[in-house]
């Protein structure tokens, strides 16, 4: 079910904004969760991370950064770790919740009328 169609199954317009303020705020959170992660080295913890935010990735239906995180999780558990590219997928995965960010207030926006 998408996020509209979501939004839509709900009655109540003030559970739907704080339905939309928590799933915006998981996207804004990840980037940093994930870099905690990353320089920790703690793939369980980036495992967790992923298999939390990813029902709402489907739900908001970008597949570049699930594909991104996938990307970044082979990085990490490389034997050989190429630092270069792990901070440009960190930034990838950045853009992408920014991204995600902008179309959750597009979605907002939209469903509230706002201008």
């Amino acid at each position: 079910m998408s996020l509209p169609e979501l939004l839509y199954s709900f009655d109540d317009d003030a559970f739907r904004r704080e339905y939309l303020e928590e799933f915006e705020k998981e996207f804004r959170e990840l980037t940093v969760k994930i870099s905690d992660a990353v320089k920790k080295n703690d793939q369980d913890y980036f495992s967790r991370i992923v298999h939390k935010i990813t029902p709402n990735i489907l739900r908001i239906g970008d597949n570049n950064l699930a594909s991104q995180l996938s990307h970044l999780k082979t990085l990490m558990t490389s034997e050989r770790k190429d630092i270069k590219a792990i901070e440009s997928q960190l930034k990838e995965i950045e853009c992408s919740c920014t991204s995600i960010c902008d179309r959750i207030i597009d979605i907002r926006n939209e469903f509230f009328s706002i201008p």
